[in-house]
């Protein structure tokens, strides 16, 4: 660094930084880097985020949370990640860098002349701290391809390797329509079909806040569905309920959303969204195990309801996240590809591996999405320097 007072340090816990020195990093306005987002999952696992901040003098100019991560989910498994790749994923855990199981991660360091050298310090600080706890290194996953290629540049030994999909809408002004009136005649009859069967089956959708009373009623519902897909995260309802008491507690809950989806007048399905910035974020999806899925009621919900929603608002972007993906390109979803920053310990990954990799995953993400060419970010052709650039022009 050029400035003889700044300094790199690790604190024990994100809330030992003031909220406000934090969030004026997060530039890119992503919700789940914000402090708030951290510290309710600080409160509610009691297991806080440690964090490397440097300052330049009085300061703060860069922030990197991290935390011990999992192993039983493929959302966050390093063999499942990176099958290609050797290395000792299993005996030798990582730690993770970023917010604890977000599939959503964004740098925190100041724009200006210094943050190149910023990130190179917290990155090189959160290695020290692995290597010497006996870690196999670090890995920060689910960024996106920009944020990515700036932070491999932060270490000579670290590695961006391209591992999911994001799925996000950039939101029309007369909503979910405009949308489908750009698509191919046979998804406008599928989607037109989908609104009518959703209908025919005795759904009615109904938006509002996060009462107490609507989190009492979604949190089983949010629990059945983690618990369903295998979520090792999930407690059960009292876990979700802690969740939305901790998300009360630092105000989160002031820019939430829930849609419910009431079959015959009963509570049927739920999702919880955020609002940040003029982005919304989809982040929780319930569903009553008793409850018929005839008439679609997850993609009506988590899709056309959320993009009329935005629009109303006036919200620029709705953000889907990483399942489903099919189904939400389909509907008019842009895909874009995320990254992880991998810093290994000890054995170096090869260069021409991870360039081998991150080819073939973009070749594979290509061949399944050959249809929809158009709803790809030109992000992916930078993996595939062979392939055209031009695109179909119909989703």
């Amino acid at each position: 660094m050029t400035s003889t007072q700044t300094a790199t340090r690790v604190v024990d816990a994100t809330a030992d930084v003031p909220e406000t020195d934090w969030d004026r990093l997060n530039r890119s306005g992503d919700l789940f880097c914000r402090h708030a987002w951290l510290r309710h999952l600080d409160h509610a696992t009691d297991r806080p985020h440690r964090a490397v901040l440097t300052h330049d003098g009085t300061t703060l100019i860069g922030a990197l949370p991290f935390w011990e991560g999992e192993h039983d989910d493929a959302l966050f498994s390093l063999p499942d990640f990176f099958p290609d790749i050797p290395g000792h994923w299993k005996q030798h855990p990582f730690t993770w860098l970023g917010t604890r199981r977000s599939t959503c991660n964004g740098l925190l360091a100041a724009r200006n002349g210094h943050r190149a050298n910023t990130l190179a310090h917290l990155l090189t600080t959160a290695l020290d701290v692995a290597t010497a706890e006996g870690r196999g290194g670090v890995i920060m996953p689910y960024l996106p391809v920009t944020a990515a290629k700036e932070l491999a540049t932060a270490h000579p030994a670290a590695r961006m390797l391209l591992h999911s999909a994001d799925t996000t809408v950039h939101v029309p002004p007369d909503g979910a329509n405009a949308l489908f009136r750009q698509a191919r005649r046979h998804n406008q009859q599928r989607r037109r079909a989908e609104l009518r069967d959703f209908a025919r089956a005795g759904h009615t959708l109904e938006w509002t806040d996060l009462t107490p009373a609507v989190t009492d009623a979604v949190a089983p519902l949010i629990a059945a569905t983690r618990r369903k897909h295998g979520n090792s995260n999930s407690n059960g309802t009292a876990w979700m309920r802690r969740v939305f008491a901790a998300q009360r507690d630092t105000g989160l809950l002031d820019d939430a959303k829930a849609v419910l989806c009431l079959r015959h007048g009963q509570l049927a399905f739920a999702t919880i969204c955020y609002r940040h910035a003029a982005t919304l974020y989809a982040r929780y999806f319930g569903a009553d195990d008793t409850a018929p899925r005839t008439g679609s009621p997850y993609f009506v919900m988590n899709f056309h309801a959320l993009v009329d929603y935005a629009a109303n608002e006036g919200l620029r972007r709705v953000h889907l996240s990483v399942s489903s993906l099919e189904a939400k390109v389909r509907r008019g979803a842009r895909l874009d590809p995320l990254a992880a920053v991998v810093v290994p310990a000890h054995d170096d990954i090869d260069e021409h591996l991870a360039l081998a990799h991150n080819h073939r995953f973009a070749q594979e993400i290509l061949h399944r999405f050959t249809d929809y060419r158009a709803a790809m970010s030109d992000d992916w052709l930078s993996f595939l320097p062979e392939f055209p650039r031009t695109k179909r022009t119909s989703a």
